[in-house]
């Protein structure tokens, strides 16, 4: 979607996160990330094991999960990151699964030490160790509640952007 607006603008506008500038094809570009703003009204429960942890995504308190990370090695997600996610996915949750398989692509332009791919029918992001989280890599698999369309892939890249950013 194309927008017209100043740098100014886009800089100091409220809920908007610059993530990092590269180049592409087409020139230089950043990555743009907005809050949702149903963020607040999402339910996220996470709970520790030995070996792993597990994030539930809820739409709401009541409603279905929308999807299940589970995260080996270090966990990276704060609490703000998963509502993020869980507000972003249940504004598609309606959204039909795609009829042709998604390209879902092996790293984003200047989102670094974050790898995704597709196996046995999970989606994964492999997470390199970082100035952050200096003591482990970590693996998370996404377990879908809701169809894996082009909605929830934009929602799980947004997510990866607001990890680094």
């Amino acid at each position: 979607m194309d927008v017209d607006a100043d740098w100014q603008t886009v800089r100091n506008t409220a809920g908007r996160h610059l993530g990092r500038a590269f180049w592409d094809e087409e020139g230089h570009a950043f990555w743009l990330v907005r809050d949702n703003p149903s963020a607040a009204s999402v339910s996220v429960r996470s709970r520790r094991y030995a070996t792993h942890t597990r994030h539930a995504l809820y739409g709401s308190a009541a409603g279905g999960r929308l999807a299940l990370l589970t995260c080996h090695g270090g966990c990276a997600h704060e609490a703000w990151h998963l509502r993020q996610l869980a507000a972003d996915l249940a504004d598609h949750a309606s959204a039909r699964n795609c009829s042709e398989p998604l390209d879902v692509p092996v790293r984003l332009p200047a989102v670094p030490g974050i790898e995704f791919a597709v196996e046995g029918g999970r989606t994964v992001l492999r997470r390199d160790a970082s100035s952050d989280y200096p003591d482990s890599s970590s693996t998370t698999h996404v377990s879908w509640g809701v169809p894996f369309s082009e909605a929830a892939l934009t929602a799980l890249l947004a997510h990866a952007v607001r990890l680094t950013s």
